[in-house]
Protein backbone atom coordinates (compact mmCIF):
# COMPACT_ATOMS: atom_id res chain seq x y z
CA UNK A 1 0.00 0.00 0.00
CA UNK A 2 3.14 2.45 0.72
CA UNK A 3 4.43 1.69 -2.30
CA UNK A 4 1.43 2.67 -4.35
CA UNK A 5 1.04 5.81 -2.30
CA UNK A 6 4.94 6.72 -2.63
CA UNK A 7 3.77 6.38 -6.35
CA UNK A 8 1.25 8.06 -6.58
CA UNK A 9 2.65 11.53 -4.34
CA UNK A 10 5.73 11.77 -5.57
CA UNK A 11 7.90 15.20 -4.03
CA UNK A 12 6.04 18.45 -4.85
CA UNK A 13 9.36 19.90 -6.28
CA UNK A 14 8.79 16.81 -9.22
CA UNK A 15 9.02 18.22 -12.49
CA UNK A 16 5.40 17.94 -14.36
CA UNK A 17 4.05 15.24 -16.26
CA UNK A 18 6.85 13.04 -14.29
CA UNK A 19 3.94 10.65 -12.98
CA UNK A 20 4.34 7.56 -14.93
CA UNK A 21 2.23 5.74 -17.16
CA UNK A 22 1.64 2.34 -15.08
CA UNK A 23 1.21 4.69 -12.29
CA UNK A 24 -1.44 7.02 -13.61
CA UNK A 25 -3.66 3.17 -15.02
CA UNK A 26 -3.75 2.42 -11.41
CA UNK A 27 -5.71 5.77 -10.33
CA UNK A 28 -7.65 6.08 -12.96
CA UNK A 29 -8.69 2.25 -12.46
CA UNK A 30 -9.14 3.72 -8.98
CA UNK A 31 -11.11 6.28 -10.10
CA UNK A 32 -13.34 4.10 -12.24
CA UNK A 33 -14.07 1.67 -9.20
CA UNK A 34 -14.80 4.25 -6.97
CA UNK A 35 -17.49 5.62 -9.49
CA UNK A 36 -19.02 3.03 -11.56
CA UNK A 37 -17.19 0.01 -13.19
CA UNK A 38 -19.30 0.27 -15.87
CA UNK A 39 -17.08 3.21 -17.27
CA UNK A 40 -14.70 0.97 -18.54
CA UNK A 41 -16.96 0.10 -21.55
CA UNK A 42 -16.00 3.72 -22.57
CA UNK A 43 -13.24 2.99 -25.63
CA UNK A 44 -10.53 4.53 -24.63
CA UNK A 45 -11.10 5.01 -20.65
CA UNK A 46 -8.07 4.98 -19.49
CA UNK A 47 -7.18 7.41 -22.15
CA UNK A 48 -9.93 10.25 -21.13
CA UNK A 49 -9.22 10.20 -17.58
CA UNK A 50 -5.13 10.07 -17.81
CA UNK A 51 -4.79 13.66 -17.48
CA UNK A 52 -7.16 14.95 -15.39
CA UNK A 53 -6.27 12.25 -13.20
CA UNK A 54 -2.27 13.45 -13.48
CA UNK A 55 -3.57 16.75 -12.93
CA UNK A 56 -5.26 15.73 -9.96
CA UNK A 57 -2.42 13.79 -8.30
CA UNK A 58 0.00 16.88 -9.10
CA UNK A 59 -2.32 19.62 -7.51
CA UNK A 60 -2.76 17.25 -4.15
CA UNK A 61 0.86 16.73 -3.93
CA UNK A 62 1.88 19.97 -4.28
CA UNK A 63 -0.09 21.31 -1.92
CA UNK A 64 0.74 19.06 0.56
CA UNK A 65 3.99 21.38 0.55
CA UNK A 66 1.79 23.81 2.87
CA UNK A 67 2.21 21.67 5.95
CA UNK A 68 4.94 22.68 8.38
CA UNK A 69 7.08 20.01 10.26
CA UNK A 70 4.66 17.95 12.67
CA UNK A 71 3.61 19.60 15.80
CA UNK A 72 4.90 17.82 19.13
CA UNK A 73 2.20 16.55 21.15
CA UNK A 74 2.83 15.74 25.05
CA UNK A 75 2.44 17.23 28.22
CA UNK A 76 5.40 18.77 28.32
CA UNK A 77 4.98 21.33 25.49
CA UNK A 78 0.96 22.23 25.87
CA UNK A 79 1.57 25.34 27.99
CA UNK A 80 4.65 26.06 25.54
CA UNK A 81 2.20 25.71 22.61
CA UNK A 82 -0.10 28.35 21.63
CA UNK A 83 -1.83 26.22 19.42
CA UNK A 84 -2.07 23.20 21.43
CA UNK A 85 -3.77 25.53 23.84
CA UNK A 86 -5.65 26.89 21.41
CA UNK A 87 -7.16 24.02 20.14
CA UNK A 88 -7.59 21.80 23.79
CA UNK A 89 -8.84 22.58 26.89
CA UNK A 90 -5.46 21.13 28.83
CA UNK A 91 -3.45 19.00 28.62
CA UNK A 92 -6.08 15.81 29.47
CA UNK A 93 -7.99 16.95 26.81
CA UNK A 94 -5.06 16.27 24.27
CA UNK A 95 -4.48 12.93 25.67
CA UNK A 96 -8.03 11.65 25.72
CA UNK A 97 -8.28 12.79 22.27
CA UNK A 98 -5.41 11.04 21.16
CA UNK A 99 -6.04 7.80 23.02
CA UNK A 100 -9.34 7.53 22.42
CA UNK A 101 -8.85 7.19 18.18
CA UNK A 102 -9.70 4.50 17.34
CA UNK A 103 -7.32 4.34 14.41
CA UNK A 104 -4.50 4.98 16.92
CA UNK A 105 -6.31 1.89 19.18
CA UNK A 106 -6.62 -0.06 15.90
CA UNK A 107 -2.77 0.90 15.04
CA UNK A 108 -1.10 -0.24 18.57
CA UNK A 109 -3.16 -3.31 18.46
CA UNK A 110 -2.41 -4.48 15.05
CA UNK A 111 1.53 -3.35 15.98
CA UNK A 112 1.36 -4.24 19.96
CA UNK A 113 5.35 -6.22 19.75
CA UNK A 114 6.80 -3.64 17.64
CA UNK A 115 5.39 -0.15 18.50
CA UNK A 116 7.33 2.65 18.09
CA UNK A 117 8.38 5.14 21.09
CA UNK A 118 6.86 7.68 19.02
CA UNK A 119 4.00 8.17 16.72
CA UNK A 120 2.33 10.22 13.47
CA UNK A 121 -0.72 11.26 13.00
CA UNK A 122 -3.32 14.15 11.49
CA UNK A 123 -5.30 15.95 13.72
CA UNK A 124 -8.74 17.04 11.95
CA UNK A 125 -10.49 19.87 13.77
CA UNK A 126 -13.45 21.69 13.13
CA UNK A 127 -13.28 25.69 13.63
CA UNK A 128 -15.80 27.82 13.77
CA UNK A 129 -16.05 31.82 14.97
CA UNK A 130 -18.50 33.36 16.98
CA UNK A 131 -19.81 36.91 17.60
CA UNK A 132 -20.21 37.89 21.08
CA UNK A 133 -19.63 40.93 23.63
CA UNK A 134 -17.26 40.98 26.02
CA UNK A 135 -14.88 43.27 28.16
CA UNK A 136 -11.54 44.66 26.61
CA UNK A 137 -9.24 47.40 28.34
CA UNK A 138 -8.27 50.28 26.37
CA UNK A 139 -5.21 51.90 28.22
CA UNK A 140 -6.09 51.82 31.54
CA UNK A 141 -9.72 51.66 30.94
CA UNK A 142 -11.90 48.92 31.33
CA UNK A 143 -14.48 48.58 28.39
CA UNK A 144 -17.62 46.53 28.54
CA UNK A 145 -19.77 45.08 25.70
CA UNK A 146 -17.53 45.22 23.30
CA UNK A 147 -18.11 43.20 19.74
CA UNK A 148 -15.54 40.17 20.05
CA UNK A 149 -15.21 37.20 17.99
CA UNK A 150 -14.82 33.88 19.70
CA UNK A 151 -12.92 30.99 18.20
CA UNK A 152 -14.10 27.66 18.81
CA UNK A 153 -12.54 24.27 18.02
CA UNK A 154 -14.48 21.08 18.38
CA UNK A 155 -14.90 17.50 16.50
CA UNK A 156 -11.46 16.69 17.24
CA UNK A 157 -10.53 13.30 15.55
CA UNK A 158 -6.77 11.97 15.17
CA UNK A 159 -6.52 9.14 11.88
CA UNK A 160 -3.15 7.79 9.83
CA UNK A 161 -1.29 6.86 12.49
CA UNK A 162 2.54 6.25 11.29
CA UNK A 163 5.92 5.72 12.12
CA UNK A 164 6.67 8.49 10.42
CA UNK A 165 5.66 12.01 9.14
CA UNK A 166 6.11 10.93 5.60
CA UNK A 167 3.78 8.14 5.95
CA UNK A 168 1.09 9.99 7.34
CA UNK A 169 1.16 12.54 4.96
CA UNK A 170 0.56 10.08 2.23
CA UNK A 171 -1.99 8.75 3.66
CA UNK A 172 -3.65 12.77 3.79
CA UNK A 173 -3.01 12.94 0.27
CA UNK A 174 -4.58 9.55 -0.77
CA UNK A 175 -7.49 10.48 1.50
CA UNK A 176 -8.15 13.66 -0.99
CA UNK A 177 -7.29 11.79 -3.77
CA UNK A 178 -10.34 9.74 -2.56
CA UNK A 179 -12.17 12.40 -1.75
CA UNK A 180 -12.36 13.88 -5.14
CA UNK A 181 -13.79 10.09 -6.61
CA UNK A 182 -16.31 10.50 -3.65
CA UNK A 183 -17.25 13.92 -5.11
CA UNK A 184 -17.68 12.32 -8.81
CA UNK A 185 -19.67 9.20 -7.69
CA UNK A 186 -21.99 11.80 -5.82
CA UNK A 187 -22.44 13.86 -8.62
CA UNK A 188 -23.02 10.85 -10.92
CA UNK A 189 -25.18 9.33 -8.73
CA UNK A 190 -27.53 12.27 -8.28
CA UNK A 191 -27.69 12.86 -11.75
CA UNK A 192 -28.81 9.71 -12.58
CA UNK A 193 -31.09 9.37 -9.24
CA UNK A 194 -32.77 13.09 -11.17
CA UNK A 195 -33.39 11.36 -14.27
CA UNK A 196 -35.37 8.15 -13.35
CA UNK A 197 -36.98 10.88 -10.98
CA UNK A 198 -38.11 12.67 -14.09
CA UNK A 199 -38.68 9.59 -16.42
CA UNK A 200 -41.30 8.86 -13.71
CA UNK A 201 -42.82 12.00 -13.82
CA UNK A 202 -43.00 12.04 -17.48
CA UNK A 203 -44.51 8.47 -17.54
CA UNK A 204 -47.40 9.75 -14.60
CA UNK A 205 -47.89 12.65 -16.96
CA UNK A 206 -48.69 11.28 -19.96
CA UNK A 207 -50.24 7.89 -19.00
CA UNK A 208 -52.32 9.27 -17.18
CA UNK A 209 -54.29 10.37 -20.68
CA UNK A 210 -55.71 7.87 -22.87
CA UNK A 211 -54.06 6.26 -25.49
CA UNK A 212 -54.89 6.75 -29.38
CA UNK A 213 -57.55 4.60 -29.52
CA UNK A 214 -57.24 0.87 -31.81
CA UNK A 215 -53.45 0.90 -30.25
CA UNK A 216 -51.96 -0.42 -27.89
CA UNK A 217 -49.15 -0.42 -25.91
CA UNK A 218 -48.55 1.83 -22.32
CA UNK A 219 -45.54 2.66 -20.73
CA UNK A 220 -41.85 3.47 -22.23
CA UNK A 221 -43.16 1.16 -25.22
CA UNK A 222 -45.87 3.43 -26.12
CA UNK A 223 -43.97 6.54 -25.42
CA UNK A 224 -41.68 5.22 -28.34
CA UNK A 225 -44.28 4.87 -30.75
CA UNK A 226 -45.47 7.91 -30.28
CA UNK A 227 -49.08 7.30 -29.10
CA UNK A 228 -49.63 8.82 -26.20
CA UNK A 229 -51.73 12.13 -26.55
CA UNK A 230 -50.26 15.23 -24.86
CA UNK A 231 -52.43 16.12 -21.69
CA UNK A 232 -55.08 18.19 -21.91
CA UNK A 233 -54.80 20.18 -18.71
CA UNK A 234 -52.84 23.48 -19.35
CA UNK A 235 -50.91 23.08 -15.87
CA UNK A 236 -50.37 19.23 -16.65
CA UNK A 237 -48.97 20.44 -20.27
CA UNK A 238 -46.72 23.33 -18.39
CA UNK A 239 -45.30 20.66 -16.08
CA UNK A 240 -44.58 18.25 -18.89
CA UNK A 241 -43.28 20.64 -20.72
CA UNK A 242 -40.60 21.58 -17.98
CA UNK A 243 -40.09 17.60 -17.81
CA UNK A 244 -38.82 17.38 -21.01
CA UNK A 245 -36.79 20.35 -20.94
CA UNK A 246 -35.06 19.44 -18.29
CA UNK A 247 -34.85 15.50 -19.37
CA UNK A 248 -33.51 16.87 -22.56
CA UNK A 249 -30.60 18.60 -20.83
CA UNK A 250 -30.09 15.81 -18.62
CA UNK A 251 -29.52 13.19 -21.51
CA UNK A 252 -27.46 16.08 -23.31
CA UNK A 253 -24.55 15.70 -20.68
CA UNK A 254 -24.82 12.45 -19.35
CA UNK A 255 -27.27 9.99 -21.35
CA UNK A 256 -24.84 8.01 -22.10
CA UNK A 257 -21.39 6.07 -20.60
CA UNK A 258 -19.38 7.65 -22.57
CA UNK A 259 -20.77 11.38 -21.70
CA UNK A 260 -21.21 10.22 -17.68
CA UNK A 261 -16.93 9.14 -18.22
CA UNK A 262 -16.89 13.06 -19.41
CA UNK A 263 -18.46 14.22 -16.50
CA UNK A 264 -16.02 12.73 -13.52
CA UNK A 265 -12.89 13.55 -15.62
CA UNK A 266 -14.06 16.95 -15.63
CA UNK A 267 -14.64 16.68 -11.86
CA UNK A 268 -11.33 15.25 -11.12
CA UNK A 269 -9.69 17.67 -13.34
CA UNK A 270 -10.65 20.58 -11.00
CA UNK A 271 -9.91 19.22 -7.87
CA UNK A 272 -9.35 23.06 -6.65
CA UNK A 273 -13.11 23.54 -7.17
CA UNK A 274 -13.21 20.63 -4.14
CA UNK A 275 -10.20 20.93 -2.26
CA UNK A 276 -8.99 23.66 -1.26
CA UNK A 277 -5.51 23.68 0.62
CA UNK A 278 -4.73 27.08 2.61
CA UNK A 279 -2.60 28.30 5.59
CA UNK A 280 -4.50 30.92 7.64
CA UNK A 281 -2.71 33.38 10.18
CA UNK A 282 -4.70 34.83 13.14
CA UNK A 283 -3.81 36.15 16.89
CA UNK A 284 -5.73 34.32 19.79
CA UNK A 285 -5.38 35.82 23.58
CA UNK A 286 -5.84 32.83 26.27
CA UNK A 287 -9.89 33.13 25.88
CA UNK A 288 -9.34 32.05 21.98
CA UNK A 289 -10.63 35.59 21.76
CA UNK A 290 -9.09 37.38 18.28
CA UNK A 291 -7.56 40.59 19.27
CA UNK A 292 -5.56 42.92 16.57
CA UNK A 293 -2.10 42.54 16.41
CA UNK A 294 -0.88 45.49 18.23
CA UNK A 295 -2.59 43.58 21.34
CA UNK A 296 0.35 40.58 21.07
CA UNK A 297 1.70 41.38 24.21
CA UNK A 298 -1.35 39.31 26.20
CA UNK A 299 -1.95 37.14 22.89
CA UNK A 300 -0.22 34.70 20.14
CA UNK A 301 0.06 35.03 16.49
CA UNK A 302 -0.55 31.64 15.25
CA UNK A 303 -0.90 29.42 11.51
CA UNK A 304 -3.56 26.82 11.27
CA UNK A 305 -3.62 24.96 7.74
CA UNK A 306 -6.81 24.59 6.63
CA UNK A 307 -8.67 22.54 4.05
CA UNK A 308 -11.91 24.27 2.79
CA UNK A 309 -14.06 21.64 1.15
CA UNK A 310 -17.06 22.17 -1.66
CA UNK A 311 -16.20 25.71 -1.07
CA UNK A 312 -18.30 25.82 2.39
CA UNK A 313 -16.73 23.01 5.15
CA UNK A 314 -13.71 24.61 6.47
CA UNK A 315 -11.73 22.06 8.81
CA UNK A 316 -8.12 22.75 10.51
CA UNK A 317 -6.07 20.07 9.55
CA UNK A 318 -2.18 19.28 11.24
CA UNK A 319 0.51 17.07 11.14
CA UNK A 320 1.30 15.93 14.76
CA UNK A 321 4.06 13.72 16.83
CA UNK A 322 3.38 11.89 20.33
CA UNK A 323 5.06 9.49 22.78
CA UNK A 324 2.94 6.65 22.46
CA UNK A 325 3.85 5.56 25.90
CA UNK A 326 1.84 8.44 27.39
CA UNK A 327 -1.39 7.09 25.83
CA UNK A 328 -4.18 6.45 28.34
CA UNK A 329 -5.17 3.12 28.50
CA UNK A 330 -8.92 2.00 27.71
CA UNK A 331 -9.72 2.05 31.70
CA UNK A 332 -8.87 5.47 32.24
CA UNK A 333 -10.68 6.61 29.17
CA UNK A 334 -13.84 5.32 30.48
CA UNK A 335 -12.63 6.79 34.39
CA UNK A 336 -12.16 9.87 32.52
CA UNK A 337 -15.16 10.27 30.96
CA UNK A 338 -17.56 9.17 34.34
CA UNK A 339 -15.57 12.37 35.69
CA UNK A 340 -16.81 14.74 33.15
CA UNK A 341 -20.21 13.28 33.13
CA UNK A 342 -20.09 13.80 36.99
CA UNK A 343 -19.09 17.25 36.60
CA UNK A 344 -21.37 18.18 34.39
CA UNK A 345 -24.23 16.96 36.34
Amino acid sequence: MLHFLHSLFAPPSRQIGAVGSATINTAVDRVIDGTDPRLRAVPHYQRILARPVESALEYIAANADIFPPAITFDRRRFSADPRLRAMFVGPNHLLEVLSSSPEVRGYLKENRSTTPPELFAALRVERTEKRVFGMALDGGRVLRDVPQTMVNFHNHRVAFPATSEAETLLQVQARAFDYLIEVAKTHLDAMRARREQLERQYRQLCLGRSPVPGRAGRGAAGLSAGIIRSPHDPADARRLQSVEAELGRLRALAGTLGEQLALVANIVREPHGYLRFERVGMTLDRMNTKVSKNLRKSADDMTFNDILIDGQRRITLELIRFPSGELLPPTDLVANAERALQRAI
